[in-house]
């Protein structure tokens, strides 16, 4: 392929390119097209989680094309250095429109290089520092699909869902969520050890006796919670733990009648109150010293 002109500047997306322009082993367009059609049910999914919506960082990659258009930045930098040294030393002997016109082209070949390269870099910055995708995600809902018999050794993206790694694996460094999920620990303790216990041992049982008795032999889906549910449960139980120890200082101190009683306590009550916060989420945070003020 030709080096890109000046036109590619910009980042237009190269659309025109036939299957045959890629390298070996990449998916053809077919291909792509089969994988939404065999995961149409995990991109339906994607319209309410988000958090789960993964995508590749692809930083290799932004590496080798930032080192190619640093190439060209040096390249028009160098060439303005050239052609100013020649005219500074009289070997340029052209009419001032001319000379003009020559300058002009070299520094705003020099300014499209520039603005390409700055362009790149903010893409790949804001790639490296795009929000890491949260394992109960990755788990529930990415490999809760691809790890399906039915779906076939390819992924959402055609590629070898391999690239996803296998249930209970951590997350590769080399993805990336649309949005990212805040993890607290009063999150990770419903997760981890409310919401599965519960609906296994309690709810899963329950609904696949009465399905059964309804001559319904299929069994409870793993659970999933999409992200807002998650953090809609994680900021009530942290208001309710807030609330609780504010109400159990305030009723404490109430009942002591001692003035020096009072005087002792009211410290302890006041780190019994400020500890949980730490192992609050953000949003909760506001919250809670607002409820304090």
């Amino acid at each position: 392929m030709a080096e890109p002109t000046s036109s590619h500047i910009g980042g237009t997306p190269p659309h025109f390119l036939s299957d045959d322009h890629l390298g070996s082993g990449t998916p053809k367009r077919a291909d792509i097209l089969l994988s939404f059609i065999t995961y149409k049910d995990f991109y339906d999914d994607l319209e309410t989680q988000p958090e789960a919506d993964v995508r590749h960082r692809f930083l290799r990659a932004r590496s080798k094309r930032a080192a190619y258009v640093e190439r060209l930045v040096r390249g028009c930098d160098r060439a303005l250095e050239d052609f100013q040294s020649e005219v500074e030393n009289g070997n340029i002997r052209q009419k001032e429109e001319d000379l003009e016109r020559s300058f002009e082209i070299k520094i705003l070949n020099l300014d499209k290089a520039l603005r390409w390269y700055s362009q790149i870099n903010e893409d790949d910055s804001k790639a490296a520092c795009a929000p890491v995708v949260d394992q109960y995600f990755m788990e529930h809902t990415v490999r809760f699909y691809t790890n399906k018999p039915e779906k076939g050794l390819r992924g959402p993206n055609a590629e070898l869902r391999a690239s996803y790694g296998s249930v209970g694996d951590p997350v590769p460094i080399s993805i990336s969520a649309v949005r990212g999920c805040e993890s607290d620990p009063v999150r990770r303790l419903i997760l981890d050890k409310l919401t599965e216990p519960f609906y296994w041992k309690v709810y899963a049982p329950i609904r696949d006796w009465c399905k059964t008795a309804m001559g319904d032999e299929t069994k409870s889906p793993k659970p999933k919670l999409e992200g807002g549910i998650l953090q809609a449960i994680g900021i009530a139980v942290e208001f309710s733990v807030a609330a609780g120890c504010f109400a159990g200082s305030m009723t404490l101190l109430y009942n002591l009648k001692s003035t020096k009683a009072r005087l002792i306590t009211a410290p302890f009550m006041s780190l019994v109150c400020a500890l949980p916060v730490v192992f609050m989420s953000r949003d909760a945070r506001q919250w809670v010293m607002l409820m304090a003020g």
